[in-house]
């Protein structure tokens, strides 16, 4: 069939560059109207149901709301799990759907239900579903500031302080009161923006909602015999507004209204509450009026200052690209309007890290094209070729295009990678269908044209080339199954891998044929026409150096082949020989295998999205006053340091459903400047220590050490050295840096402080070490002079090397979290993105959780606990921490139901007057034109801001009596949950841990610790009560116990087609043994990249992961791609009459250039993913690991097809051959 669609295009060539022109048109549309984001959305299909009920417990929302809601949430098809959580003045419920099922229509069924439980809901309490925007849809986070502007030109804004460019006059500040920024943002800004198309919801955070307040005073109520409920009944009745329809006066209609909306302060102290004796008794008589902030349970903080701003949720399928590249267009609009000097000043911003991400994507595709075309010109020596390969890898690019278009496949950092890494492999069709042409071309063909020389040389190679596609497509097959945040991670990467190898199996069996009987000049050819005679030669003239040069590879590829393959096959032994050195080679890289342990194990390297989110925990008595002290101190500590651009803080929540924090929970954005920029301000280990040997001669000349016991000094002297001068320069320059003051290692100043460090450490290690120290101690003033003379002299030495070097991100990340440590204070650093998918898929922060489930939550929390103490025994757990969840301090009123009724009072008299005149209660909202706000009354602060107070808070009885609240209750202090957490209706708290993964990996740890605690937890569980582990491990497992299953029956699968294909068990054994082979050759490279400069992108071990069992899958197909065109070769010879031994040889030396050409192609279109620095380069930490095992493991099988699989057909094709023969 492969030979008849070569037949047909070759016939049709017109035909067939027409179709690809049009393919390419639509490659390039698609390409542009593809969504962009940085990577997949990992977060479960859930959805949110709101509900908030202001000034109530945690318990009663947890049973009054979020108790009947979740209950009536498990009826619906296809959910997995009801997840729920209550905390003061508000609830919320995750209900998380299967993946498969549509988010809309999941929406709806929710809504249905919403319904059915309303009727059950507390008086006020209307829920309400979150918005359509997933976990990560917080693309766009921005504050509302104070600025500066011109007064002749007002509608510009600046951010410093200066003078006007236009006019030259002083710019003048916008010194607007952060509850007018407030304003601000909730009525102007936040509707305008939610108007920019892809737009889900814009909540606001930070500053103060305006309110008008109403501080009632209780004894003048007495005095007046005023009721509280007279006072807001009155201030009710007094906002509103009326309609009367119309009145008709000269034959014009006139609109009736009755104002009557609060306007101002005055409105509302104006408002008659009661007439006493012809006497209007006024709320102004009865209390005072002013205006301050509502109640809020959220603030936000810019490096120390408080702010107010907004985040910006994406609609749910959306392009995040497109999303805030609409709303930053909004924000141009809107800022013209915006009152003088105001700016809407971005602080996160996902569209960076979407470029960043697709930038590098974009630099290592084209690199990866520059690198195959270079490799073709190299081994061919023809332009033509490379400009051939050159036209078909963009095509085949862009025919994966249409196909991520067709499925719906946004373009993000796995998608793309999918491309990126089947660069090589998709050169290899088009390599070895160019070769095989080129080959044929040059051969003597008399009587046939080109283009049926082109046809037969096509025909020759077209179907083992397509059944070699096959392979590696076939071999892919395992990432489909994956399933959960796995799937969704790298089912994007397989798609396109898929698509791009499909695009260039077609490509290679119609378009490369077709291109090639244009492109590629015929040798044997005889030109009649001068001219073209005269083109020829000038041509063959410019390519004769690159065609020399290709013959001069390929005969030193054939020599050096040679030799080693005529060893191989000499006779029995060596062939024994070959086979035994494989089995040791085998055999000693067993250690390296996941059993062993010696490379670490993770589930998947997090993406470098930039920036930080650093995310301390509060214990749950804290205030919202000392979170937010808190808060200011952190963030001015970390916005001091040097690789820090800006540090804006949230603590609580903003007013959106999707994001449900405590006050004692802060959400911290640490915007990280670009790496190339960060200041040198740490000491290299190596070039310091041959430092340390120059300052110890120089110290022993200037009689500052004995010379008798220089030569007593070792490499552990050095080393102690060198380790005590690290950590005393780090730590100035860190103190240094964080005080603004910039230094530059090429400025004498800081070299010579770094000479000083050392030279102050040689001389306190010698005097430690008694070696003989001429003065008493350092810091005699003649010590000190000289020691200040000898830096200042040995100081421009230093000017041609470089001693210092950046921190990197893991550093940094360190740093960051001590300088902010805080005695009580829970630090979690980690990044925007990531934190939205663990908090909103598990719950759980860290990649190990236990849930402990059971029904008091006191002896939940007690439970857990205990958990964490054993946990703290286990190798290679990190901070396990419990959840204390009922802290809290209460203030409980408990109602003596007999007293009240002694009184005549009922239980709802006083409850309203502990809800209203101790808690305070919005009554009403203004209508000021666009602008609503709360109108709330209470009692005056110096009446209820302590218990004693409270105490006497009166309460109105029948017949005028006022009773005392003490005497009708009993006030108790008690702790109390800070939040009550639930899953499917059963309540449950939360044990946190991280793991050393270098020490013990995520599932083998979770394997330790449940035997632990079933050995000595479980036992003395109360009945009712257990725990389940939960978190990041899940993932690994899910992803690890998939793999087991089908990774062998894919390998299988390929077996099997390698028999269809051959119908010899020898070939099929022959290349199928290239599989082990790469395996070993991956995990090799694995283990050396920590041995490979940070330069070169090394530095660290690549752990065992997802991720590179996703290599390792991408490479068993590669394997054996080689193998299969060799053994065709080898087949054919040998079935043609020619000696086994002869046809290996032969057959090798004819396929040696091809196969080393495709393995070239494959390794070098990885080395720019493999020389990519992860601390700088933007999506190398996701895309390495699955490039690594690819990398290595071709350069073993290339190894195994060039030698071992022809030795192994050599000695089981005559076994073979001898039993088909009986």
């Amino acid at each position: 069939m492969i030979n008849r669609i070569i037949e047909i295009c070759m016939k049709n060539r017109l035909l067939v560059l027409v179709i690809f022109i049009f393919v390419t048109m639509a490659g390039w549309w698609a390409l542009n109207r593809t969504p962009i984001d940085a990577m997949p959305d990992i977060g479960e299909n859930q959805v949110i149901v709101f509900a908030d009920w202001p000034g109530r417990s945690p318990r009663d929302i947890e049973d009054q709301v979020i108790y009947p809601l979740s209950i009536t949430m498990l009826g619906i098809p296809d959910v997995k799990d009801v997840r729920s959580t209550s905390m003061f003045s508000f609830g919320y419920i995750n209900i998380i759907f299967k993946d498969d099922v549509d988010f809309y229509w999941a929406r709806t069924r929710v809504l249905e239900r919403m319904n059915l439980a309303q009727k059950d809901m507390p008086e006020g309490v209307v829920p309400v579903l979150g918005p359509d925007a997933t976990g990560v849809g917080q693309v766009f986070w921005y504050t509302v500031e104070n600025g500066y502007y011109c007064p002749n030109h007002p509608t510009e804004r600046y951010a410093e302080p200066g003078t006007c460019p236009e006019d030259g006059e002083p710019l003048i500040a916008s010194n607007l009161e952060l509850h007018e920024l407030r304003t601000l943002q909730d009525w102007t800004v936040r509707y305008y923006l939610a108007s920019a198309d892809g737009v889900s919801e814009v909540a606001s955070v930070g500053g103060y909602v305006k309110q008008y307040q109403i501080d009632i005073d209780p004894n003048t109520l007495l005095a007046y015999n005023v009721p509280l409920s007279m006072v807001y009944n009155a201030v009710r009745g007094s906002n509103l507004d009326v309609g009367a329809k119309v009145i008709e006066e000269g034959g014009m209609e006139f609109l009736i209204r009755g104002l009557g909306f609060i306007k101002s302060i005055a409105d509302i102290e104006n408002i008659v509450v009661k007439e006493h004796d012809g006497v209007p008794i006024y709320v102004k008589n009865l209390g005072t009026v002013s205006e301050g902030p509502d109640f809020r349970r959220g603030a936000l903080d810019k490096a120390g200052i408080p702010a107010t701003g907004g985040v910006v949720l994406m609609r749910y399928g959306d392009n995040p690209l497109r999303v805030i590249e609409n709303v930053k267009a909004k924000i141009a609009e809107l800022t013209p309007g915006l009152p003088s000097g105001v700016r809407i000043v971005p602080f996160y911003d996902r569209s960076h890290l979407i470029h960043r991400a697709t930038d590098t994507l974009k630099e290592t595709l084209t690199e990866e094209i520059i690198v195959a075309a270079a490799v073709i010109l190299l081994f061919l020596g023809q332009v033509s070729s490379s400009l051939l390969i050159a036209l078909v890898l963009p095509m085949g690019v862009l025919l994966s295009f249409v196909g991520m278009r067709i499925i719906g496949l946004p373009s993000n950092i796995m998608s793309m990678g999918g491309i990126a890494i089947a660069i090589g492999v998709m050169v290899d069709a088009g390599i070895v269908m160019t070769e095989n042409i080129t080959r044929h071309l040059r051969e003597p063909h008399a009587g046939e044209s080109k283009l049926q020389v082109a046809t037969r040389a096509a025909k020759e190679v077209g179907p083992p080339i397509f059944f070699a596609m096959l392979i590696v497509i076939v071999a892919f097959i395992p990432v489909f199954s994956l399933t959960g945040q796995a799937g969704k991670l790298f089912k994007p990467l397989a798609y396109t891998k898929t698509f791009a190898m499909l695009g260039a199996a077609l490509i290679a069996i119609s378009l490369v044929p077709v291109l090639a009987s244009f492109l590629l000049p015929d040798p044997t050819r005889t030109r009649t026409s001068r001219i073209s005679k005269i083109v020829a030669r000038f041509f063959a003239i410019l390519s004769w150096p690159l065609r020399k040069l290709a013959d001069g590879i390929t005969w030193v590829l054939r020599t050096l082949y040679r030799p080693i393959i005529q060893l191989a096959v000499k006779n029995i032994w060596t062939k024994l020989a070959v086979v035994v050195l494989a089995v040791l080679i085998f055999a000693a890289s067993i250690p390296l295998t996941p059993f062993y342990k010696n490379i670490g194990q993770e589930f998947m390297p997090p993406l470098n999205e930039g920036a930080l989110l650093f995310m301390p925990v509060l214990l749950p008595g804290a205030s919202i006053t000392q979170a937010k002290d808190v808060m200011a101190k952190q963030d001015l500590i970390m916005n001091r340091f040097p690789e820090v651009a800006l540090v804006v803080g949230k603590l609580g929540r903003a007013t959106t459903a999707t994001d449900p924090a405590p006050i004692g929970m802060f959400e911290t954005i640490v915007n990280i400047i670009d790496p190339a920029e960060w200041p040198r301000r740490a000491i290299k280990r190596d070039s310091t220590a041959e430092l340390v040997s120059v300052l110890v001669q120089r110290l022993a000349r200037d009689g500052l050490i004995s010379e008798e016991h220089v030569s007593h000094i070792g490499a552990d002297f050095f080393r102690d050295i060198v380790t005590a001068a690290v950590k005393r320069f780090d730590t100035l320059a860190t103190t240094y840096h964080n005080s603004y003051l910039s230094v530059d290692e090429r400025e004498s100043l800081y070299r010579i402080w770094f000479l000083r460090v050392l030279l102050e450490e040689l001389l306190t290690e010698v005097r430690t070490a008694g070696m003989g120290l001429a003065h008493v101690k350092i810091g005699e003033s003649e010590t000190e002079v000289k020691l200040h003379q000898i830096a200042e002299e040995l100081e421009p030495t230093l000017k041609h090397k470089t001693y210092f070097r950046t921190k990197n991100r893991n550093e940094l990340i360190t740093e960051l979290t001590e300088a902010t440590r805080i005695p009580g204070v829970s630090p979690i650093m980690t990044q925007p993105i990531r934190n939205r998918v663990d908090m909103l898929a598990t719950g759980i922060q860290t990649p190990i959780g236990i849930k402990v489930f059971g029904k008091d939550l006191a002896q939940i929390e007690e439970i857990a606990v205990r958990i964490e103490q054993e946990l703290l025994k286990l190798d290679g757990a990190q901070g396990p921490y419990a959840e204390r969840i009922g802290n809290k301090p209460y203030l409980e009123f408990h109602i003596n139901r007999e007293e009240a009724a002694r009184y005549g009072i009922q239980i709802k008299t006083v409850q309203q007057i502990i809800m209203t005149a101790i808690g305070g209660m919005n009554l009403t909202y203004t209508v000021e034109g666009r602008e609503r706000f709360p109108i709330r009354i209470r009692y005056m602060r110096e009446l209820r801001d302590n218990i004693e107070a409270l105490k006497r808070v009166l309460v109105p009885a029948p017949k005028g009596l006022h009773i005392p609240l003490e005497q009708l209750v009993t006030i108790e202090r008690r702790p109390g949950p800070a939040k009550i957490a639930s899953e499917n209706t059963l309540l449950f708290s939360r044990v946190f841990c991280d793991v050393d993964v270098d020490t013990i990996g995520l599932v083998d740890f979770v394997t330790l610790a449940q035997k632990t605690l079933d050995e000595k937890i479980k036992p003395t569980l109360p009945q009712g009560y257990f725990y389940a582990f939960s978190g990041q491990y899940e993932a690994e497992l899910e992803a690890r116990n998939r793999l087991t299953i089908v990774v062998p029956v894919c390998i299988a699968a390929i077996f099997i087609l390698l028999y269809l294909q051959f119908k010899s068990p020898s070939a099929m054994f022959s290349i199928f043994l290239a599989i082990p082979f790469a395996f070993i050759g991956g995990m090799w490279m694995q283990w050396l990249m920590a041995y490979v400069p940070e330069a070169l992108g090394g530095g660290y071990a690549i752990k065992y992961s997802t991720a590179v069992w996703v290599g390792y899958i991408a490479l068993f197909g590669i394997a054996v791609e080689d193998g299969i065109v060799l053994i065709e070769y080898l087949l054919e010879r040998v079935r043609g009459g020619e000696s086994i031994d002869d046809a290996v040889i032969n057959a090798g030396l004819l396929r040696v250039r091809p196969i080393i050409m495709t393995t070239a192609t494959t390794i070098l279109a990885l080395l720019p993913i493999m020389l990519a620095e992860i601390s700088t380069t933007t999506g190398a930490e996701l895309m390495k690991p699955i490039a690594v095992p690819t990398f290595g493991g071709m350069v073993s099988a290339t190894m195994a097809n060039l030698i071992l699989a022809p030795v192994l057909f050599s000695l089981f094709y005559p076994v073979e051959r001898w039993i088909r023969q009986r």
